[in-house]
């Protein structure tokens, strides 16, 4: 490597680094790669192609719209990942053709939808890391007129491979992984309402162990690659304006913060579920914990019947409820109707209107898709549960 070349490249390495301790700093430091190897885009990723899940991803050069096909679709369909399971060594550097043929590569969907109409021909790369269906890579792409990469290339994408992954694993620990992650996931895989978090691009990011027996049955709710849809075609399209407009908001670029939407997913012969799409505030680094992508909303997930009530004691402690709003206001937050808790408490229609008015006015919420969502969320959700006690059934007023 000759003195200048070396020279730059000690100073991208350092760059590395600072994106390493700076998230936001990754766009910037790839199209200093890409332009270190003569590239038009930098496309650095890890994916994990038995769950369908992309935990992180960042690139330079790459149009929107084709950053969140990526997401949605393509990822899946990436063309070399099969020869880096099987073969490859990590921090391993490669040109296309020495992984598949020019034919080969044409012939793809991949290439043909994807790459062919952002003007990418000729990929080289690194593989980093390798852990079952995971892998993490750094690919750079040029057109066709570009000609293949050459070895001094591939050279100093080899010196640059054990740099990236000691930067990601750098963003790894400062986003909270270890202790502090490990206790916040133990915590939500406790609750036994279904908890879902959506990306900035309406892509399935995570959930906690109830969502995901709950999806797994596929009925009602149900994943489609990256994304959540409903097993009811009839109730897809509502769903989806549902995602999008939570995702809006949590982005801050419409809508009111704060607001939210609940559906009933039909799924017979079992009880409807009971879903609530609520945005995540926008600009909150602690929503970043999985990955750069935002966290911009969240799905919960209610079985009635299924789940415990919340803690009504939890209840009046944290809003003032008295003993009648804290039982009403736990039957709500299980997705159940006020005739048919009104109904269940042998009180009236009309008395149950006044506990829910009050409880309305003592939280300070105004919709009831509000209420339920802020009952979930807040610290009651994360109380120890206790069985009905036999008087659930009781007058309460």
């Amino acid at each position: 490597m000759k003195p200048g070349v070396q020279d730059a490249v000690h100073e991208l390495i350092g760059r590395i680094y600072e994106a390493g301790t700076d998230p936001a700093c990754w766009p910037a430091v790839l199209g200093e790669i890409a332009r270190a190897v003569h590239s038009h885009s930098t496309v650095f990723a890890c994916g994990d192609f038995g769950t369908h899940a992309i935990p992180f991803l960042q690139a330079y050069n790459l149009d929107r719209a084709y950053l969140q096909s990526l997401h949605d679709y393509y990822a899946d369909l990436y063309p070399y990942r099969m020869p880096f399971l099987q073969h490859a060594t990590p921090e391993q550097t490669f040109h296309g053709a020495q992984v598949l043929s020019e034919p080969e590569l044409m012939g793809t969907e991949y290439y043909n939808d994807w790459m062919k109409p952002q003007d990418m021909h000729h990929v080289a790369g690194v593989w980093l890391e390798r852990s079952g269906d995971r892998i993490t890579f750094l690919n750079v792409e040029r057109p066709r007129t570009q000609g293949p990469h050459g070895d001094g290339e591939l050279r100093t994408l080899h010196t640059l491979g054990p740099h990236l992954t000691r930067a990601l694993a750098i963003n790894r620990r400062l986003k909270g992984t270890g202790a502090v992650e490990g206790w916040a996931e133990a915590l939500l895989n406790g609750l036994d309402f279904g908890l879902v978090l959506i990306g900035e691009f309406g892509t399935f990011r995570w959930a906690n162990a109830r969502a995901e027996a709950i999806l797994r049955q596929g009925e009602g709710l149900r994943r489609w690659g990256r994304r959540l849809t409903t097993s009811d075609a009839a109730q897809a399209e509502h769903f989806a304006r549902m995602l999008d407009n939570a995702v809006r908001i949590g982005l801050g670029r419409g809508g009111a913060a704060g607001a939210g939407a609940a559906l009933r997913l039909r799924r017979p012969p079992l009880p409807p579920l009971q879903v609530l799409v609520a945005p995540l505030p926008a600009g909150r680094d602690g929503l970043r914990a999985l990955g750069p992508e935002p966290l911009c909303a969240a799905v919960f997930i209610g079985e009635p019947g299924a789940a415990q009530p919340l803690d009504a004691d939890a209840l009046r402690l944290l809003y003032g409820f008295t003993i009648a709003e804290a039982h009403l206001a736990a039957a709500l937050a299980q997705g159940r109707e006020l005739a048919e808790i009104a109904a269940s408490f042998r009180i009236s229609w009309h008395t149950a209107r006044v506990h829910l008015r009050a409880i309305r006015r003592k939280t300070g919420v105004g919709r009831q898709a509000d209420l339920v969502r802020l009952l979930l969320s807040g610290p009651a959700a994360f109380a120890p549960r206790v069985p009905a006690s036999p008087t659930a059934s009781r007058p309460i007023a």
